[in-house]
């Protein structure tokens, strides 16, 4: 957030290290030394792809941390909070930081219903805006920051300015036009509330290949 807003990266890493420093560390000059060089490499990394999206995407960050979002479908109330919305002259761009790899993206989300999170975001902040949301972005936190995943659209992707991402993931883009995209994911979380609502909940994973082998109920399964 403090490198968003133009804070230098040592500074920013300085204050994050004082206000939440790391749990559960075995605490000794030597380990602290060497989390701190980890967390500035994905830092570093950041800096330089946050430089280029901003220089190629002209977007303004319209908020940090919010705002607080309830989204109301089928009689459920879903509340949460986005890490970041910028703002284009098309619409609005969601952005979802993640510290481990998302290996799926708008496909899984359409045809699977799985990983929400993201189009529940997206649905509540087109009506808490009333804008359009031309994009929903996963942003990987790690040694190699990546860019490329979520719910992206072929329309605002490429190196032209005035495009959010340069992606290759197929599973991400989508063909159709925004507007299309949310009402299908609107009545896929309807779907979902209506099953839940009605008792009809499964454990069957939806990727056992990808989810299985990092899930830390897979023996008790």
């Amino acid at each position: 957030k403090r490198m968003v807003e133009g804070e230098g990266l040592e500074a920013a890493l300085d204050q994050a290290w004082k206000t939440k420093p790391p749990q559960g560390m075995i605490r000794s000059p030597r380990l602290e030394s060497m989390a701190r060089a980890r967390m500035k490499q994905v830092l570093e990394s950041f800096a330089e792809t946050e430089s280029s999206f901003k220089e190629r995407a002209a977007t303004q960050t319209l908020t940090l941390e919010g705002p607080r979002l309830e989204f109301q479908t089928g009689g459920l109330t879903v509340r949460g909070t986005p890490d970041r919305v910028e703002e284009h002259p098309d619409g609005i761009l969601l952005i979802d930081y993640k510290t481990a790899t998302q290996n799926f993206g708008a496909r899984e989300m359409v045809e699977q219903a799985y990983g929400l999170q993201l189009p529940i975001y997206a649905l509540a902040l087109r009506h808490h805006f009333e804008k359009e949301v031309i994009g929903a972005q996963f942003v990987e936190l790690s040694k190699k920051v990546v860019r490329s995943r979520g719910l992206l659209f072929e329309e605002w992707n490429g190196k032209e300015p005035g495009k959010l991402h340069q992606s290759r993931a197929r599973n991400s883009l989508r063909p159709e036009d925004p507007g299309e995209l949310w009402a299908v994911m609107d009545d896929v979380v309807a779907g979902v509330v209506e099953k839940y609502r009605a008792g009809r909940i499964s454990v069957t994973p939806k990727r056992p290949d990808k989810d299985c082998g990092k899930c830390g109920q897979k023996d008790v399964c």
